[in-house]
C-alpha cells in the first residue's frame, strides 16, 4: 500500500488553464474519487499521476518519491480505461497476465497472479477466450484483473464503467467497491457519476473549470457542500437553490417570496438551498406555490413545487423539488406548501455564477 502526495500542481496548454494550484493527498489503502464535469480537469490530472501529461508546474510524490521526470513505465502504476485497452489477438489469460509478465514476473508466479484474479473476478471459465467473444462487462472485468495482477503501488480507474449500460453499470459498481475494500488498495478514481462517486470513494475532490471546489468524505460533500456548485453538482435530484441577496443579517430571495434570518453572514449576493430529504408538504410553511408536476417513482414520489414569486417578479419561475412518500396525495395545479426540516437550509455567498 502507497500514499499519494498531489501539491500544487498546475497544468497549462497556451492559454488554456487545464488545472490550477490543485493539492491533494491520498492516504495508504484508500480510494480518492475525482468527481466533476467534462471538462473539468479530472482526466487531466489522473494523467499527470500515470505520466502521459507532465505538469506546468508543482510536484506528485507517490510514498515519498517525487514522480518529476520518472517515464509512466517506472511508476509503478496500473491504469484502467474506459476503453477497456484490451488486446484483441491475446487470451483473456494472456491479457490478465501481459502487465506482469512485461514487468519480469516469474512464470510460476505468473500463473498463480493469473488464477487469483481470474478466480476474484469469475472469469475462470473465459480465460481461453479472446476479447470479441466477451461482453462488455466480462471486457472490463479483464482490465481490471490485469491492473491488479501488477501488483502495483498505486491503481488509476479513467470513467471504467461509462460504456456500460445502466444495469451492468450498477453491478459492476458493486463488485468493484468489494474489491477496491477487499484489497485496500490505494486508488484514484475519475467519474462524472455521482453515484460511483458516492459508493466508490472513502474521499471526494469536486473539480470544476480546473480548480478544486471541495474535498471531503462522502457524507461531507453531500451533507455541507462548500459551495453552491458543489451543492447543485451533488444530489439526485439536485438541492433546491434560491438567490437573493444578504442585507443587515436577513436573507431576501430574488424570484420568491422567501425572507430568512441570516446572522452573522456578510451583505451581498447569496444564495439559499435546502435538499428534497428535507422538504415537507404541509398545511402552512414558509415556502408557497403550486404543484406542477408529481414523478411517482414505485418507492417515493418526488413532488415539484413552482414557487409563489415576489410582488413585482411575476416573470421568475423558481421550481422546488420535495421526497415525500409514495403515495402522497399531492395533484399537479393545486396549491401546496412546503415545510422546512430543522436546520436544514445552507447559505452560499457570492453571486450563483461564481
Amino acid at each position: 500500500m502507497s500514499r499519494l502526495a498531489i501539491r500544487h500542481v498546475s497544468c497549462r496548454y497556451g492559454p488554456v488553464v487545464a488545472l490550477e494550484e490543485i493539492t491533494l493527498d491520498v492516504p495508504s489503502g484508500q480510494c480518492l474519487v475525482l468527481l466533476g464535469p467534462s471538462g473539468c480537469g479530472k482526466s487531466t490530472l489522473l494523467r499527470c499521476i500515470a505520466g502521459l501529461e507532465q505538469p506546468s508546474s508543482g510536484a506528485i510524490e507517490l510514498d515519498g518519491r517525487p514522480l518529476a521526470g520518472v517515464p509512466p513505465a517506472e511508476r509503478d502504476v496500473a491504469m484502467v480505461f474506459q476503453d477497456y485497452a484490451l488486446y484483441p489477438h491475446l487470451t483473456v489469460a494472456e491479457n490478465l497476465g501481459f502487465g506482469a509478465k512485461a514487468r519480469g514476473t516469474p512464470p510460476a508466479e505468473l500463473a498463480e497472479r493469473v488464477a487469483a484474479c481470474a478466480r476474484r473476478l469469475q472469469l475462470e471459465p473465459l480465460l481461453e477466450r479472446r476479447p470479441a467473444e466477451l461482453s462488455g462487462g466480462q471486457r472490463q472485468r479483464v482490465a481490471v484483473g490485469r491492473a491488479l495482477a501488477r501488483r502495483p503501488k498505486l491503481f488509476l480507474f479513467d470513467e471504467p464503467l461509462s460504456n456500460l449500460d445502466a444495469r451492468l453499470r450498477s453491478a459492476l459498481r458493486a463488485e468493484l467497491r468489494a474489491l477496491l475494500r477487499e484489497l485496500a488498495v490505494t486508488s484514484v478514481y475519475v467519474t462524472h457519476d455521482q453515484v460511483e462517486a458516492m459508493t466508490l470513494g472513502d474521499r471526494i475532490s469536486v473539480l470544476r473549470a480546473g480548480r478544486l471546489e471541495q474535498a471531503g468524505t462522502p457524507a461531507e460533500i453531500y451533507g455541507e457542500p462548500a459551495t453552491r456548485f458543489v451543492a447543485s453538482f451533488l444530489g439526485t435530484p439536485p438541492m433546491n437553490l434560491l438567490d437573493g441577496r444578504i442585507e443587515n443579517s436577513q436573507f431576501e430571495a430574488s424570484g420568491a417570496a422567501l425572507v430568512l434570518a441570516a446572522p452573522g453572514r456578510p451583505a451581498g449576493p447569496a444564495s439559499v438551498g435546502v435538499r428534497a430529504e428535507h422538504l415537507r408538504l404541509a398545511a402552512e410553511g414558509p415556502l408557497r406555490g403550486r404543484v406542477v408536476l408529481v414523478e411517482r417513482l414505485g418507492h417515493e414520489a418526488l413532488v415539484h413545487v413552482e414557487l409563489a414569486a415576489r410582488p413585482g417578479r411575476a416573470g421568475e419561475r423558481a421550481v422546488w423539488i420535495a421526497r415525500a412518500p409514495a403515495d402522497c396525495a399531492a395533484v399537479e395545479g393545486e396549491a401546496a406548501a412546503l415545510a422546512v426540516d430543522d436546520g436544514a437550509w445552507k447559505f452560499f455567498v457570492g453571486r450563483s455564477d461564481e
